[in-house]
């Protein structure tokens, strides 16, 4: 038997709401910031999306210096991405 991922969505997401309340407030917070940012690739929004990163258990892939700006910094190479992909 296959199971759907929309199987039992109510209990699924009242489950996921309980036990990912972190992720819920972080996100919350990150979407209210948002919206006082008139451009999300300014490096002052950056310290939001590796917080945003950190808590959605990416933390582990930036290493220590994940809020660093020099060249070895996961900053950095974030902003540097986010600059090539910028619309």
């Amino acid at each position: 038997m296959v199971s759907s991922i929309l199987e039992n969505a109510v209990t699924k997401i009242a489950h996921f709401n309980a036990e990912g309340l972190h992720y819920n407030l972080v996100a919350t917070e990150i979407y209210r910031v948002r919206s006082q940012f008139e451009n999300p690739f300014d490096k002052s929004y950056l310290p939001y999306i590796i917080a945003g990163l950190a808590a959605f258990d990416m933390g582990r892939m930036m290493g220590i210096r994940k809020y660093s700006f020099d060249n070895n910094g996961f900053a950095a190479r974030l902003y540097t991405k986010l600059q090539q992909v910028r619309p």
